[in-house]
């Protein structure tokens, strides 16, 4: 995958919520143009991970970067204005 083709490299992060290590060296890179899914069962970091792309809980270690600029540390709005966001899923999708 070439360095210009990717939107999105988590590299390394590791995130906390007070003593509990959360996230631990996760890393994977989002290219551009596709579109990419995050699974798994309950408890295993899907919403922490989203959380610290986007600012809310920021990893104390590892790198992320948004279309080749380092977004680890910013504050949500900033994040946000570079034209990434988080929506979070409702309990019903499509009401009757």
């Amino acid at each position: 995958m070439e360095e210009n083709s990717i939107l999105l490299k988590v590299d390394s992060i590791n995130t906390y919520i007070g003593k509990s290590h959360i996230l631990h060296g996760l890393s994977f890179d989002i290219e551009k143009g596709k579109i990419t899914t995050l699974l798994g069962r309950n408890g295993v970091g899907k919403s922490m991970t989203l959380k610290s792309i986007i600012g809310f809980t920021s990893p104390q270690q590892g790198s992320i970067r948004f279309n080749g600029e380092e977004i680890a540390g910013l504050r949500t709005y900033k994040i946000c204005r570079m034209g990434s966001a988080m929506f979070l899923r409702s309990a019903v999708s499509f009401p009757d």
